[in-house]
């Protein structure tokens, strides 16, 4: 064991020896290590973040997702009003159903109108999920 340690503070010291005679090697190999080790702790931090963690809402493992597919087009779970009030109506082994989609609708800014991505939900989405939204909660 002690050989063991004396050979790998040998060549620490033979390593280290050999950086100094190329400074500008050495900052690039160094700089590449902290980019690989920036790269590796975010990647970490979106996989925690999106697969690793519970949903911050109530009872997030009772949620459930229903998508339609129809070939070619691709799934949708963005449904029409009366569709959704049906499923509601009709939903007996659902404590909840809400539903929400992605809508284009024209804004006006500088005299200018432009088709706006904007995100609609039911009237019980944020009641349902137990959350409080960050601003819009008096609108009417």
């Amino acid at each position: 064991m002690l050989h063991l340690m004396e050979s790998i503070w040998s060549d620490l010291r033979y390593a280290l020896r050999q950086a100094r005679t190329i400074p500008t090697f050495t900052m690039i190999v160094v700089m590449l290590i902290g980019l690989g080790l920036a790269a590796n702790a975010t990647i970490f931090t979106l996989f925690d973040a999106l697969l690793l963690r519970k949903l911050p809402v109530k009872n997030p493992e009772e949620l459930v997702r229903i998508v339609e597919h129809h070939p070619p087009l691709p799934d949708s779970s963005a449904w029409d009003y009366g569709y959704w009030e049906l499923l509601r109506a009709s939903a007996t082994s659902f404590s909840e159903v809400i539903g929400n989609a992605e809508v284009e609708v024209p804004m006006l800014a500088g005299g200018i109108t432009e088709a706006v991505k904007t995100g609609v939900v039911t009237e019980n989405y944020f009641a349902a999920l137990g959350v409080v939204p960050a601003l819009g909660s008096g609108w009417r």
